[in-house]
C-alpha cells in the first residue's frame, strides 16, 4: 500500500537529538521536506518547534506525538495507530 504510515507503541528516535534534529535527519532521506514543514508538523501535534530538549527526556506520549509529526511531515496518505491499553 503506497504512503502507509504505522505507529508502534514505543517509537524509536535518536536519543541525543532534539525533536527537530530527529525530524530533520529523517527528512534528509527524501530531501523534499524543508524546515518550515517540520515546524508545522510539530505544531500540528502540539509540540513546540523551538523546544531544544533531547528526545531521551521525552515521555512516551511526547514520543508518540513526535512519531505522528513524522507521518504528517512525510504526508502519509494512510496512518495506522492503535494505542496500547494497559
Amino acid at each position: 500500500m503506497p504512503e502507509l504510515g504505522v505507529l508502534i507503541e514505543k517509537p524509536g528516535f535518536i536519543e541525543n537529538y532534539t525533536q527537530f534534529e530527529n525530524l530533520k535527519y529523517l527528512a534528509q532521506i527524501n530531501n523534499t521536506i524543508n524546515d518550515k514543514d517540520i515546524k508545522a508538523a510539530l505544531e500540528t501535534v502540539g509540540l513546540d518547534p523551538d523546544n531544544n530538549e533531547k528526545v531521551k527526556n521525552f515521555s512516551l506520549g511526547m514520543r508518540q506525538r513526535l512519531a505522528i509529526a513524522q507521518a504528517i511531515m512525510e504526508k502519509q496518505a494512510y496512518f495506522a495507530y492503535k494505542p496500547y491499553c494497559r
